[in-house]
């Protein structure tokens, strides 16, 4: 019987990732956050080793991998046409994964050989990270400082000075997914207007927090900016057909009372707790007659662009960065899920940006503490 392998400190799972290919002579082409525990990397051998195609999966379980993980590999290095493939976990390896690699002519890979003399210098500093795609930066750190200087809050319309003052400032970079989501062809009948809607939409949400965000042109364009939503949180806690009611309204915009209870599908034909608990969390209202039902959710529609954040700004590849990194707290399956069965549609997972933003943290003349927390992303003109 194996003994249970004790657990390493080791730095994030991507770090992991390149140190391990800075050893082998690798250029690391993409990586991919699938979980929190997860994250798999494509990358190539320099062309005088090779020019094989490798693909590389680095594990922190909390268990030390086995057959099941070694043979998923497998399946995914002869799909994607590779021509080797590296496991990397935090904790050793099973015995049945050792067999399994040995058969596969995979390689396994314990992660506490890359604390050595020989890793790359972005680890000797744990601050210091490579970020595979990021958003540009709008504002340098001077900037930012007197972005969050004008937010203090004033007394008197600042005729009698601020009620606060900046303590700290930091900045951040947090992991936002992309999912393209596909709705069909629908089309919607509210106060004698028909609208259609289209197919397909880009949207992004922030792992760290489940925040949806999208896009405000304000005024003519003037002052277009980033917003976001926690509606994606909200519906955590509302049971499955709570949600499909919900979905169902936002969509349309209003429906009738008659008509939500007419529903044939029974999926859509809510109990009358769960819109006394949808209008009770203020998603959804009735109109004056009281007949009907409107959505209070301030998003724009399914097919609206502004959801797609990434065609208003620039991308930068390898970004290397001291800021501190927001963790992935939220499974990607989960939050594609939510979007799913709000927008009522089906949807995959694209890959992961690092959005920046400016964290400040103000104390009152009373000592009271509050944060804030901007976006920090050049946005383009508005189409």
């Amino acid at each position: 019987m194996e003994k249970p392998s004790k657990k390493v400190f080791c730095p994030k799972l991507k770090e992991i990732i390149l140190s391990y290919a800075a050893k082998k002579g690798l250029t690391v082409k993409a990586i991919e956050i699938d979980s929190a525990n997860k994250v798999t990397a494509k990358a190539a051998m320099e062309p005088s080793l090779g020019g094989d195609k490798v693909l590389i999966e680095a594990l922190d379980m909390g268990r030390r991998p086995g057959k099941r993980q070694v043979s998923s590999l497998k399946k995914a290095v002869d799909a994607g046409g590779f021509g080797q493939g590296v496991l990397i976990s935090t904790i050793g390896f099973s015995q049945s994964a050792v067999k399994q690699s040995e058969k596969e002519g995979l390689e396994l890979f314990d992660c506490a050989a890359v604390f050595d003399s020989s890793r790359p210098n972005h680890l000797e500093n744990p601050e210091h990270n490579i970020l595979e795609r990021v958003f540009k930066k709008r504002w340098n750190p001077d900037e930012a400082r007197q972005i969050m200087e004008s937010k203090k809050r004033k007394i008197a319309f600042g005729l009698l000075g601020y009620s606060e003052r900046l303590d700290s400032i930091s900045h951040i970079y947090s992991p936002i997914a992309r999912f393209d989501l596909d709705g069909g062809k629908k089309v919607f009948e509210s106060l004698r207007e028909q609208r259609q809607l289209n197919s397909k939409n880009t949207f992004w949400v922030n792992l760290e927090n489940c925040r949806l965000y999208y896009m405000s042109f304000g005024f003519f364009g003037a002052g277009m900016g980033i917003k976001s939503t926690n509606i994606l949180r909200r519906m955590m806690d509302l049971e499955e057909g709570a949600v499909r009611t919900l979905s169902h309204i936002f969509e349309a915009g209003q429906v009738g009372v008659k008509e939500l209870n007419a529903q044939k599908d029974p999926l859509f034909n809510p109990i009358i707790g769960e819109i006394m608990r949808l209008e009770r969390m203020g998603l959804i209202c009735p109109d004056q007659s009281g007949s009907r039902y409107m959505s209070n959710i301030p998003l724009p529609p399914f097919d609206d662009a502004r959801y797609d954040i990434g065609g208003y700004t620039t991308e930068l590849m390898g970004h290397e960065t001291t800021d501190n990194i927001d963790p992935v707290k939220y499974p990607i399956n989960g939050i594609l899920m939510l979007l799913c069965d709000f927008f009522n549609c089906t949807g995959s997972f694209c890959g992961v940006k690092y959005l920046a933003s400016v964290r400040a943290r103000f104390v009152s003349n009373d000592g009271l503490v509050r944060y804030e927390q901007i976006p920090n992303l050049e946005v383009k003109d508005a189409p």
